[in-house]
C-alpha cells in the first residue's frame, strides 16, 4: 500500500506540474491552443504560398485575408509607405548636408556681451564655446601656477578666449602666473 500511495503521490505532483505549465503558456500565448480558421470555412486554413512572404506563419491568416483586399493592393500601399519614408530620410540627409556645409565655413567673429567683458570679440561657434566653458571649468579648478603652465603652449589668442570665460579672481591669479610680457599681450 505504501509504495502504491508513493506512485499515486508522484502521479498528482507530475499532473499539477502539467496543468500549471499548460496554464502559464495559455497564458502568455492563448492563440497556440486555437486552430486558425478563415471566416465562413468550417475547416483549418488553406496554405496560399504564393501569397505569403518567405517565413511567414502559415497557421495564421495574412493581414490580406483579414481584411478581405488583394494581396497586389497591400503590396502596392506598402511600397508607397516605403517611397514616403525614402522622401523623407532623403530630405533630411539634404538637411544635414546643408548644415555640414554651413559649419565648414568660418564662422565671423562679432562683438559679443560677455558678462566680464562687454564688447569684446567672441567667435560664435557654438561647439567652441562649450569647449572654452569646460576649459575654463577646470582652470577655475587649479591652482593659478598649475593653470599658468598649462596655457603657456596656447597661443595667446587661445589663452584670451579661455580667461574671459574665467572667473575675474580666477583669471587675475593665471595672468598673474604667467610671463609678464604675455600676460601685457593677452591683456590687450
Amino acid at each position: 500500500m505504501k509504495a502504491a500511495l508513493q506512485y499515486i503521490v508522484v502521479f498528482g505532483g507530475s499532473l499539477l506540474i502539467v496543468v500549471a505549465l499548460a496554464a502559464a503558456a495559455f497564458l502568455a500565448k492563448p492563440d497556440i491552443f486555437n486552430p486558425v480558421v478563415h471566416p465562413g470555412q468550417g475547416q483549418q486554413a488553406k496554405i496560399d504560398s504564393a501569397a505569403r512572404p518567405p517565413g511567414a506563419r502559415f497557421d495564421r491568416p495574412t493581414l490580406a485575408d483579414l481584411m478581405g483586399i488583394d494581396s497586389l493592393v497591400l503590396v502596392r500601399h506598402e511600397v508607397q509607405q516605403l517611397r514616403d519614408s525614402l522622401r523623407t530620410l532623403e530630405l533630411a540627409l539634404e538637411g544635414e548636408k546643408q548644415k555640414a556645409g554651413r559649419a565648414a565655413t568660418p564662422q565671423p567673429v562679432v562683438a559679443g556681451e560677455h558678462p566680464d567683458t562687454p564688447g569684446v570679440a567672441v567667435p560664435q561657434d557654438p561647439a567652441r564655446a562649450t569647449e572654452r566653458k569646460s576649459m575654463a571649468k577646470v582652470l577655475e579648478s587649479m591652482q593659478a601656477e598649475n593653470a599658468a603652465r598649462i596655457l603657456k603652449d596656447l597661443s595667446d589668442s587661445e589663452v584670451k578666449e579661455i580667461l574671459l570665460v574665467v572667473k575675474k579672481r580666477q583669471a587675475a591669479k593665471i595672468l598673474a602666473a604667467l610671463e609678464p610680457d604675455r600676460a601685457a599681450r593677452i591683456m590687450r
